[in-house]
């Protein structure tokens, strides 16, 4: 038995070791939960404070698999920490435990560990599809509202499919699992008097996620995306806006400081290959485009909505320095399109709320704006991003823009499911 703990311990050892030269990102959190072994746990187990391999599926699983099969359990249990998923007290465990084990699978398979039998990886992909086809992208929310519509026996047909480990440790469940000072494993159960404890390791889990997310940046947009909603802290729109309004550099040649003798110099000695290259300056500045679409639907107000272009207004005007200015696009939308509006200054903007009117009070569908400003920036239009200010009922888009998105939802809207591509703001006027 010592023989296959140690043998499992430098199994579990290598695949972290890979793992962390290979997403440096995740290393911080794969050592926090401090992965070892122990015998009679099921497969995987963690608790948000540590992780536990079971020492013979360890050994058995590498002997058939390879080492790939530990990694891919190893990532499993970090993301789920990472998407706090063992932190949440719930009614329905079946079904919130297919949804996290769903997203969590999602990643895993997008990053090549796909783990399982063949048919098994196909069966995955093909429940990634539906979600997608359903709902527009995988992630928490639309990973519930899936298994939500499952019947109990699909549940446990899909639960065989995506589980990879044991989620009897996780808070408000039957079990917590500890390594004593003797190495053994002891088990505790979860009581309501560790209620602090909780707290404090779901609050280092969110910071060290959102800590992560500037990170990963492009290295894997679907990972960041489902971090972002379950991870990011809220935000003011004003603040948004300026992130889509910062000044950018505008690299150009500088003729004053090019020396014209050198250049044509070693054009004639040379043939054709000069001396120097034109200097390059970045002392011109140029505003990023955005447009603000208003839903001028009938469950939308007015005035609040006048209010808020006019708090755009002021915040754009503190911003306006320098030869150039900002650009904004002001749409209407009900369910289409009924009026547009490029602003190119304070006074335009100034004249324009003057008497500004709102028109439609139909119903809501977010498209047609989506639509229209895609096909301008691929017409060359410059558009950054997009802010759209509504009370959240409507037709939302499936596809992603090639713009960032933000809805800035009015009133009480926390219920409110967004498209997995945007964020989502709540705010009082």
């Amino acid at each position: 038995m010592d023989k296959i703990n140690g043998l499992a311990n430098e199994i579990v050892s290598t695949a972290v070791l890979e793992l962390c030269g290979e997403f440096t990102y995740f290393s911080y959190a794969i050592g926090l939960l401090n992965f070892s072994v122990a015998d009679g746990v099921n497969k995987l187990v963690t608790n948000g404070k540590s992780a536990f391999l079971d020492q013979n599926y360890t050994v058995e699983i590498t002997a058939s698999k390879g080492v790939a099969e530990v990694k891919s359990a190893v990532l499993h249990a970090t993301l789920h920490c990472l998407f706090t998923h063992p932190f949440t007290r719930v009614e329905n465990k079946s079904v919130y435990d297919l949804a996290c084990d769903i997203v969590v699978d999602y990643v895993l398979d997008g990053l090549g560990y796909e783990f399982g039998e063949k048919t098994a990886q196909n069966k995955r992909k093909a429940v990634y599809k539906s979600i997608i086809d359903s709902f527009g992208g995988v992630n928490d929310i639309t990973a519930d509202k899936f298994c939500k519509n499952l019947k109990s026996d699909e549940i446990e047909y899909y639960a065989k499919i995506f589980t990879l480990c044991d989620h009897g440790a996780w808070v408000g469940r039957s079990q917590n699992f500890e390594k004593n000072d003797g190495g053994e494993i002891s088990v505790s159960f979860a009581t309501e008097d560790n209620i602090e404890e909780i707290e404090d390791l779901l609050s280092a889990w969110k910071t060290l996620s959102q800590s992560l997310l500037p990170q990963i940046g492009k290295l894997n947009p679907s990972l960041k995306r489902i971090l972002s909603l379950k991870v990011s802290p809220k935000t003011n729109y004003k603040n948004f806006l300026r992130s889509f309004l910062r000044r950018r550099e505008r690299i150009m040649q500088s003729d004053e400081e090019f020396d014209y003798i050198a250049y044509y110099y070693g054009l004639c000695e040379y043939g054709n290959m000069p001396l120097i290259e034109g200097l390059e300056t970045s002392d011109a500045r140029d505003w990023s485009e955005i447009a603000i679409a208003v839903d001028t639907s009938g469950s939308t107000d007015g005035e609040p909505i006048k209010k808020l272009l006019a708090e755009v207004f002021s915040l754009l005007k503190s911003m306006e320095t320098g030869a150039k200015k900002y650009a904004v696009r002001i749409i209407q939308c009900d369910l289409k399109i009924q009026k547009e509006d490029l602003i190119k200054s304070s006074d335009e903007f100034s004249k324009l709320l003057e008497n500004y009117q709102l028109l439609g009070g139909g119903g809501t569908d977010f498209t047609p704006v989506f639509n229209h400003l895609t096909a301008l920036k691929r017409k060359g239009a410059k558009i950054e991003g997009l802010i759209y200010f509504t009370d959240g009922v409507g037709v939302y888009p499936r596809e992603i823009p090639p713009f960032k998105t933000c809805f800035a939802l009015l009133g009480d809207a926390d219920g409110t499911q967004i498209p997995h591509f945007a964020y989502k703001i709540n705010i009082e006027v």
